[in-house]
Protein backbone atom coordinates (compact mmCIF):
# COMPACT_ATOMS: atom_id res chain seq x y z
CA UNK A 1 0.00 0.00 0.00
CA UNK A 2 2.79 2.48 0.81
CA UNK A 3 4.20 2.07 -2.68
CA UNK A 4 0.80 2.81 -4.18
CA UNK A 5 0.29 5.80 -1.91
CA UNK A 6 3.59 7.45 -2.65
CA UNK A 7 3.75 6.68 -6.35
CA UNK A 8 0.15 6.84 -7.51
CA UNK A 9 -1.96 8.84 -5.08
CA UNK A 10 0.45 11.43 -3.66
CA UNK A 11 1.27 12.87 -7.05
CA UNK A 12 -2.42 13.45 -7.89
CA UNK A 13 -3.47 15.45 -4.86
CA UNK A 14 -2.72 19.19 -4.93
CA UNK A 15 -2.80 19.30 -1.10
CA UNK A 16 -2.33 16.51 1.43
CA UNK A 17 -3.64 16.23 4.97
CA UNK A 18 -0.71 15.42 7.26
CA UNK A 19 -1.59 13.37 10.34
CA UNK A 20 1.83 13.17 11.96
CA UNK A 21 2.74 10.63 14.62
CA UNK A 22 1.39 11.59 18.07
CA UNK A 23 -1.04 14.11 16.57
CA UNK A 24 -3.63 12.68 18.96
CA UNK A 25 -1.64 13.99 21.93
CA UNK A 26 -3.36 16.80 23.80
CA UNK A 27 -0.15 18.37 25.14
CA UNK A 28 0.47 21.75 23.60
CA UNK A 29 4.22 21.19 23.52
CA UNK A 30 5.21 17.79 22.17
CA UNK A 31 8.95 17.19 22.14
CA UNK A 32 8.93 14.99 19.06
CA UNK A 33 10.93 14.86 15.89
CA UNK A 34 9.32 14.86 12.49
CA UNK A 35 8.73 11.47 10.93
CA UNK A 36 9.05 10.39 7.33
CA UNK A 37 5.42 11.46 6.86
CA UNK A 38 6.44 15.10 7.00
CA UNK A 39 9.84 14.79 5.33
CA UNK A 40 8.38 12.95 2.32
CA UNK A 41 5.84 15.72 1.77
CA UNK A 42 8.49 18.43 2.09
CA UNK A 43 10.92 16.68 -0.23
CA UNK A 44 8.13 15.94 -2.73
CA UNK A 45 7.28 19.66 -2.64
CA UNK A 46 3.70 18.69 -1.76
CA UNK A 47 1.59 21.33 0.01
CA UNK A 48 0.05 20.01 3.21
CA UNK A 49 -2.33 20.91 5.99
CA UNK A 50 -1.54 19.34 9.34
CA UNK A 51 -4.01 17.89 11.84
CA UNK A 52 -1.79 19.15 14.69
CA UNK A 53 0.38 22.22 15.10
CA UNK A 54 3.48 20.47 16.46
CA UNK A 55 5.00 19.52 13.06
CA UNK A 56 4.68 23.16 12.06
CA UNK A 57 6.35 24.24 15.31
CA UNK A 58 9.29 21.91 14.66
CA UNK A 59 9.57 23.04 11.05
CA UNK A 60 9.62 26.69 12.09
CA UNK A 61 12.18 26.09 14.83
CA UNK A 62 14.60 23.86 12.92
CA UNK A 63 14.07 24.23 9.18
CA UNK A 64 12.31 27.38 7.99
CA UNK A 65 11.71 30.27 10.35
CA UNK A 66 8.49 31.26 8.62
CA UNK A 67 5.06 30.44 9.96
CA UNK A 68 2.85 28.10 7.95
CA UNK A 69 0.22 30.31 6.25
CA UNK A 70 -2.61 28.54 8.12
CA UNK A 71 -0.88 27.95 11.43
CA UNK A 72 -3.50 29.84 13.45
CA UNK A 73 -6.33 27.86 11.90
CA UNK A 74 -4.49 24.56 12.35
CA UNK A 75 -3.75 25.36 15.98
CA UNK A 76 -7.50 25.83 16.55
CA UNK A 77 -8.13 22.44 14.91
CA UNK A 78 -5.65 20.51 17.03
CA UNK A 79 -7.49 17.62 18.74
CA UNK A 80 -10.80 19.00 17.50
CA UNK A 81 -12.13 17.00 14.57
CA UNK A 82 -15.17 19.26 14.09
CA UNK A 83 -12.95 22.35 13.71
CA UNK A 84 -10.66 20.40 11.39
CA UNK A 85 -13.57 19.44 9.13
CA UNK A 86 -14.77 23.05 9.14
CA UNK A 87 -11.32 24.30 8.22
CA UNK A 88 -10.88 21.75 5.42
CA UNK A 89 -14.28 22.69 4.01
CA UNK A 90 -13.36 26.37 4.21
CA UNK A 91 -10.07 25.65 2.47
CA UNK A 92 -11.80 23.70 -0.29
CA UNK A 93 -14.49 26.37 -0.71
CA UNK A 94 -11.77 29.02 -1.04
CA UNK A 95 -9.17 26.89 -2.79
CA UNK A 96 -8.34 29.46 -5.47
CA UNK A 97 -7.28 32.06 -2.90
CA UNK A 98 -5.95 29.78 -0.14
CA UNK A 99 -3.81 27.46 -2.26
CA UNK A 100 -1.24 29.98 -3.58
CA UNK A 101 0.12 31.01 -0.15
CA UNK A 102 0.36 27.34 0.84
CA UNK A 103 2.15 26.47 -2.39
CA UNK A 104 4.61 29.35 -1.93
CA UNK A 105 5.33 28.27 1.66
CA UNK A 106 5.87 24.68 0.52
CA UNK A 107 8.29 25.74 -2.21
CA UNK A 108 10.32 27.82 0.27
CA UNK A 109 10.32 24.93 2.74
CA UNK A 110 11.40 22.44 0.07
CA UNK A 111 14.23 24.71 -1.08
CA UNK A 112 15.42 25.32 2.48
CA UNK A 113 15.38 21.65 3.46
CA UNK A 114 17.25 20.61 0.31
CA UNK A 115 19.78 23.37 1.00
CA UNK A 116 20.28 22.06 4.54
CA UNK A 117 20.71 18.52 3.25
CA UNK A 118 23.16 19.64 0.59
CA UNK A 119 25.25 21.95 2.78
CA UNK A 120 24.83 21.08 6.43
CA UNK A 121 24.89 17.31 6.48
CA UNK A 122 27.55 16.81 9.14
CA UNK A 123 27.55 13.01 8.84
CA UNK A 124 28.09 13.17 5.09
CA UNK A 125 30.78 15.79 5.63
CA UNK A 126 32.45 13.55 8.19
CA UNK A 127 32.30 10.55 5.87
CA UNK A 128 33.78 12.42 2.92
CA UNK A 129 36.50 14.39 4.71
CA UNK A 130 37.46 12.43 7.84
CA UNK A 131 37.51 8.86 6.60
Amino acid sequence: MEHDYYHRILSKAPVVLLDETHAYNKDSDIPMNLSEKTYILILANKPFLSTHHYPLDIIKKYILNIEHPYYTEIKKCTNNSKELVNFINHFLDNFESMYPPLKKYTEMLNTKLKNILDNENSFLEHMTTKI
